[in-house]
């Protein structure tokens, strides 16, 4: 028995391993017994056997008795802290060599130690706490290894960051003096300590002159813009940061100064486009609306009128075919040119569409007014217009629409002016047309009408009609004239005076 090791099963979830020395057989039995549902426990009888285990397989915790036939415990402790200072030590003594046992534990060899018979709870206790205490000074010995080494790294790294920093102290104000950015440096009172000559360009002031000189105490944070000098010596505008840093062991403010005259330059050149035509540099339809708008809130609070044209040039599309964009082009410009400087100042043009134009009237006081003005814009293309093509014809249809006699918001005022335009567009006897009540429903009848023409010739509602024509002279008939009509499957016959024209203008006349 003397020679064998005995091993308990893997416990699920060990606390740890325990080693147990000793050479009474009972002995290792009862510790297996009280500790096998929480350690993994290993028993030998021999110090050899012992020491060969360990080498093998390390322990968390050895038990050995103190006083053995062929061993002393406390020697074997001796050489496993020797060898092993990991593996905690605890003493088993029956004996009351206390001497022995307090020289021990002041040595350090042995972790503690449980006298003969213990109490299986406190065995329990003690084990567990040694393994904690064990596994608590290996993380602390990790953290100590890691903090060393951090230590001896951050000493390396501090070492050629001080390098470093050396050279780029020699480099520093070569760097800053060449910067493109503006770089002040101000104390806590306002007054300028240190400047670059970015900075100093951009404030139109030599270093001389800005040292020592008052800037102001300014605000942390956030970005700021001031008007700066530029080179070419016009304004511009530049963007300032400012932050917190130490001057000299003092705190200071870091003031950087980033000219963005060109982009401000291409942002509002970005809004321009974004609200103008590129033609005709007039406002665009977006832009329309908002002065419409802001026509409409001033006029609620007062007696005045607000007039809205919508103007369409007729025979332009012809103008475009035949002569080309280009011609086209002028012709709009053209146009684009004579409104503008017909209407009053206060007034709004605007290009909506390909031909289209609208008219913006404010501070109007009767309906004649507006009346009169527009026949002055009529009457401007009642001459010809000058292009690289030779000189034009382009008379407009107007359209017109009155707050608050036909709406009251903007977008339904524009709607309304733009259907009096395609009304005057039809009816060739007007060329100037305010908005009326019915005037919408005849668009839509309009518009069920063209519906209805479009499926007209796939469902073979078109008939002819065959007239003859007489030689009065002789009363012979001398010919035939086939006219075309259309059977309406719910309106009936409908009137040619009804449809031709919607035919020439939607195209439909070639198929049909």
């Amino acid at each position: 028995m003397s020679e064998m090791t005995a091993e308990e099963p893997d416990v699920p979830q060990a606390v740890g391993t325990v080693l147990v020395l000793d050479d009474e057989t009972e002995i290792q039995a009862i510790l297996r017994r009280q500790l096998r549902h929480e350690f993994h426990v290993l028993t030998v009888t021999t110090v050899a056997q012992a020491l060969a285990l360990l080498d093998r397989q390390p322990a968390d915790v050895v038990i050995a008795d103190q006083r053995m036939l062929d061993a002393n415990g406390v020697d074997f402790l001796r050489e496993v802290y020797r060898n092993r200072p990991d593996t905690t030590r605890i003493l088993l003594t029956g004996y009351s060599d206390l001497a022995a046992t307090t020289r021990a534990i002041t040595e350090g060899c042995v972790y503690a130690y449980l006298a003969k018979p213990w109490d299986p709870l406190e065995l329990r206790a003690l084990l567990r706490q040694a393994i904690h205490d064990a596994r608590l000074r290996d993380e602390n010995q990790r953290l100590l290894n890691e903090l060393r080494a951090t230590k001896e790294r951050l000493e390396t790294q501090l070492d050629k960051q001080a390098r470093v920093l050396r050279e780029s102290e020699e480099n520093f104000h070569n760097v800053v003096r060449k910067s493109p950015t503006g770089i002040l440096l101000v104390d806590t009172t306002g007054i300028i300590l240190f400047t670059n000559p970015t900075a100093e360009c951009l404030l139109g002031r030599d270093d001389q002159d800005l040292l020592g000189s008052e800037f102001g105490i300014p605000a942390v944070g956030g970005k700021t813009e001031v008007t700066i000098h530029r080179p070419n010596g016009q304004q511009g505008t530049a963007e300032l940061t400012v932050t917190e840093t130490q001057w000299r062991q003092r705190k200071a403010y870091l003031l950087m100064l980033h000219d963005i005259t060109e982009r401000k330059e291409a942002e509002s050149q970005a809004r321009y486009l974004a609200q103008h035509d590129s033609l005709t540099r007039l406002p665009n339809r977006m832009l329309f609306a908002d002065r419409l708008n802001q026509a409409l809130l001033h006029a609620r609070r007062t007696t005045a009128k607000v007039a809205v044209l919508f103007l369409d040039l007729d025979r332009f599309k012809e103008v475009n075919d035949t002569l080309g964009h280009e011609i086209g082009n002028q012709l709009l410009q053209k146009v684009a040119s004579l409104l503008t400087d017909t209407v009053r100042q206060s007034d709004t043009v605007a290009r909506v569409g390909g031909d289209e134009f609208t008219v913006l009237l404010e501070g109007l006081s009767d309906r004649k007014q507006v009346s009169i003005l527009a026949r002055k814009l009529r009457s401007l293309f009642e001459r010809p217009i000058l292009t690289d093509a030779g000189e034009l014809f382009s008379i407009p249809s107007i359209g017109i629409s009155l707050y608050p006699d036909d709406a009251d918001d903007g977008e339904t005022l524009i709607r309304m002016a733009d259907n009096a335009m395609y009304y005057a567009k039809r009816h060739k006897e007007l060329d100037i047309c305010f908005y009326f009540n019915d005037l919408d429903l005849r668009n839509l009848n309009r518009l069920a009408l063209e519906n209805s023409l479009r499926r007209a010739l796939d469902r073979g509602e078109f008939v002819l009609h065959y007239q003859i024509q007489i030689d009065l002279r002789n009363r012979q008939m001398v010919g035939m004239e086939a006219l075309v009509r259309w059977q309406h499957p719910d309106r009936g016959l409908v009137s040619p005076n009804d449809f031709i024209p919607l035919l020439e203008e939607t195209g439909l006349i070639l198929p049909v």
